[in-house]
């Protein structure tokens, strides 16, 4: 009986650790995901990870293979696979994500002291090609399934060991080996089955993917970290998921993982099935999204334009919409200063989209939109326009008051 007791106080406990927790919605909120490039997607064929590099004109991106897009004058490039260093034929590779620097790939092979393990391959200077793929080794790879790399720098990563456990390494330059310094078994970190993990620059903030047992979806998640205790805190949900369908006896959608954050923390490319056919006989393949943050943790707006522009000759501006508050109509003045494609998108206070109100190709100048809200029966509440020139985005908010 004791025995009895004890085996079900275990399992009490691991269920505890494993299963993810009704965490709530983040305080941050993004804007409703849209697809990242059609050109990117790939018939029957489940795009998992992907990483790009930190100006943002390459992506890796990984089903049963690797594959490499470039953005050449504004637009991505058909994707192409790497070579055989990284896809070695008759043998499958998965979960890719490049270094900070993109000189160095990180991907899950099988075979080595598991049934996946953790690879690498460096990219040669000469032939501006990736190199031999070179394993881990044993103290990064386990028995079971490694799965995922993120490079904090060349000596600190954060690993995806059996999906279940995540760990903290740091290289060791005296006895030139990988050592484990953190792990995260009692926290909600280190429980879960995660899809991923990335974080901004600052590494203030984790983005992951779980999978959540209820319900057997995946779902984008959040951690920051606490400067009070100097460690992660809580795990909270993106109001980028979907929900689960059921469809005749399958499910359909409700699939987000393998999160890639811009440095800024500002842009956010993932995985999902958002949009696959409800048809009970239709594929439910995976593909690649894009949401831009609207409102970060401290309630405050966005603001993402290039470095390398100087406040005397930005782009773009966008002004406070008049009146603020409003009812039933405002107006919104922006001014272009190089010519381009550009848009305006309305959005609630969850990042659900509203309408567009521009999508069109502008000269440089001033423009005014009247913001009409009659026709789309809005609520009094917050409502936030998004200005988006290329790469880069305003976001302000606005007040709808009946």
């Amino acid at each position: 009986m004791k025995k009895l007791f004890l085996i079900c106080v275990f399992m009490f406990l691991f269920a505890i650790q494993i299963l993810p927790q009704n965490w709530p919605t983040a305080p941050e909120v993004w804007s409703e995901p849209v697809l990242f490039d059609s050109i990117l997607s790939r018939s029957y064929e489940c795009i998992e990870s992907s990483s790009l590099t930190p100006n943002f004109d390459t992506i890796y991106f990984s089903t049963t293979c690797i594959y490499r897009s470039v953005k050449v004058n504004g637009k991505w490039s058909k994707s192409v696979k790497l070579n055989s260093y990284i896809n070695p034929p008759n043998s499958g590779v998965r979960d890719c994500s490049i270094s900070r620097d993109g000189r160095r790939l990180y991907f899950s092979g099988y075979g080595g002291y598991g049934s996946w393990d953790l690879w690498y391959s460096n990219l040669d200077s000469v032939t501006n090609d990736w190199g031999p793929g070179y394993n881990m080794g044993p103290q990064i790879n386990s028995s079971g399934n490694d799965a995922y790399i993120y490079e904090v720098n060349k000596d600190t990563l954060y690993v995806l060991q059996n999906i279940t456990s995540l760990n903290y390494y740091s290289f060791n330059k005296k006895i030139n080996q990988w050592c484990k310094i953190d792990s995260f078994p009692h926290h909600p970190l280190g429980g879960p089955f995660m899809f991923g993990v990335n974080l901004t620059k600052d590494k203030k903030k984790m983005y992951f993917g779980i999978k959540r047992f209820n319900e057997w979806s995946l779902d984008l998640c959040v951690c920051y970290w606490d400067t009070t205790i100097n460690y992660w805190g809580n795990v909270y949900y993106l109001n980028t998921n979907t929900e689960r369908i059921k469809v005749g006896n399958t499910y359909k959608r409700g699939e987000e993982c393998y999160p890639w954050i811009s440095e800024d923390g500002k842009k956010l490319v993932f995985a999902s099935n958002r949009d696959v056919s409800l048809h009970p006989d239709s594929s439910n393949y995976s593909t690649l999204y894009i949401s831009y943050l609207l409102i970060d943790e401290n309630g405050d707006t966005v603001t993402s334009v290039d470095k390398n522009e100087t406040p005397a000759i930005k782009s773009f501006t966008l002004e406070q919409n008049y009146p603020n508050p409003f009812n039933p109509n405002t107006i919104i003045k922006y001014t272009i200063a190089k010519e381009g494609n550009i848009k305006i998108i309305v959005y609630d206070s969850i990042g659900r989209k509203i309408t567009e109100l521009v999508n069109d190709y502008k000269n440089e100048g001033q423009y005014q939109i009247n913001f009409e809200t009659q026709k789309y029966k809005l609520a009094s509440g917050v409502y936030y326009y998004q200005l988006i020139c290329g790469e880069n985005y305003l976001v302000k908010k606005m007040i709808l008051s009946k």
